[in-house]
């Protein structure tokens, strides 16, 4: 049974397995990942003891404050650009909501063209939305990456609803 001083300490880095073969990258992960249950003194000492260097260690800390930081102010962004998107769809949502259950309505088309349109766009929702918060630009991708986060679900959105104004005319 592990006592309370074994729960604190972390695993040892040399048996940690990354995404990468790269040391410095595997302990940048390795850091990333104890970030929010061990403290920084805790993580470059068990580090050490697995035989990283002073420089092997100051630099893969160095890449994971940077992350972080970079994870900090991306936030606010990816935030807004899920909002946008959101917005967005519903409002394409909306108008052709409006738009299937307002013409006339024969075989039911206009009702099997709105559970058409809201699968298909609930998807290209999905999509959208892990694209954007897949997205993690570094604080100098800042200014551009808005555009970067929508372009996907702009052209997505672009694309369901021109399919679906080409295959049942509403308007």
């Amino acid at each position: 049974m592990t006592g309370p001083s074994e729960e604190r300490k972390p695993k040892d880095p040399a048996t940690w397995i990354g995404a990468t073969s790269d040391r410095v990258a595997s302990l940048s992960e390795y850091f990333q990942a104890g970030a929010e249950r061990y403290t920084p003194e805790a993580l470059r000492q068990a580090a050490s003891e697995a035989g990283f260097s002073q420089g092997e260690i100051d630099e893969a800390y160095g890449r994971t404050t940077k992350r972080q930081r970079d994870e900090e102010l991306s936030r606010p962004l990816r935030t807004r650009a899920q909002w946008i998107v959101l917005a967005a769809f519903g409002l394409v949502y909306a108008v052709f909501f409006v738009a299937f259950l307002g013409y006339d309505d024969r075989y039911a088309a206009g009702t099997i063209s709105l559970i058409i349109l809201t699968v298909v766009l609930g998807v290209a929702l999905l999509i959208s939305i892990q694209w954007v918060r897949g997205r993690r630009p570094s604080a100098e991708q800042l200014q551009g990456a808005m555009f970067t986060m929508l372009v996907l679900p702009l052209v997505l959105l672009v694309s369901v609803a021109g399919l679906c104004i080409a295959t049942t005319q509403p308007f």
